[in-house]
């Protein structure tokens, strides 16, 4: 064993002939860094980086030379049926309205290019659910060009009366175009509507307070 009281200017790990810049590690084999890490409580962290870094980052993980293999692999085998996570992200301060805890940017112009896959192997589960907070709708946007024109930005609303629509921000401000009222079993188109062979517009407004028995067309 060593015990030191004084400081050291240089931590070195490898053989002495290796010294690189201060508190720097090099770390070269089949196993760069291995931590066995059996906290059981929630503050019992395995590795924990605080930073104050305003344009920098707090962690970068970089490599150039993968082909099969994974920059970064999160796994986690429990049997536990309680919620937990591989990975969880917390955008903690409700006032930064510009955060944006995930960001995935994929520059391979190619049909196949796939930023973000999620696979499902359980036979009734979802790949994904997004879902808003307690008493909040479920939103997820869809923006072409970066999202800096008003015409780029779509918008899929899930609300708490049962509802599903389609908005748009084309004329300043979230629109509905479609809207699926589950609850009512009805669904409203709120554009003209138009089946592309030229012979279905419909434009203007229709009501009806009667029924239909059968509704039928014939096109010569």
């Amino acid at each position: 064993s060593s015990t030191s009281t004084g400081s050291f200017g240089r931590l070195t790990v490898g053989d002495s002939g290796n010294v690189y810049e201060t508190y720097k590690v090099n770390i070269t084999g089949d196993k760069g860094l291995y931590i066995n890490h059996t906290g059981g409580a929630w503050d019992a962290q395995g590795i924990r980086l605080n930073t104050s870094a305003t344009s920098g980052r707090g962690a970068t993980i970089y490599g150039d030379d993968f082909t099969t293999g994974a920059l970064v692999w999160l796994e986690t085998n429990s049997s536990d049926t309680g919620e937990h996570y591989a990975l969880n992200i917390h955008q903690n301060h409700a006032s930064a309205t510009g955060a944006i805890p995930l960001k995935v940017t994929n520059h391979v112009s190619a049909v196949n290019s796939i930023p973000l896959r999620v696979t499902q192997d359980a036979t009734d589960a979802m790949a994904a659910v997004f879902q808003g907070g307690e008493g909040k709708t479920g939103r997820v946007g869809i923006y072409a060009d970066e999202g800096d024109d008003n015409d780029d930005k779509w918008m899929f609303e899930a609300t708490t009366g049962a509802q599903f629509q389609l908005r748009s921000y084309q004329p300043g401000s979230w629109a509905t175009s479609f809207l699926v009222d589950q609850a009512n079993t009805k669904f409203h188109l709120y554009e003209n509507l138009d089946l592309s062979s030229g012979d279905f517009d419909v434009s203007g407004s229709s009501t009806s307070t009667g029924s239909f028995g059968h509704l039928h067309h014939q096109h010569t």
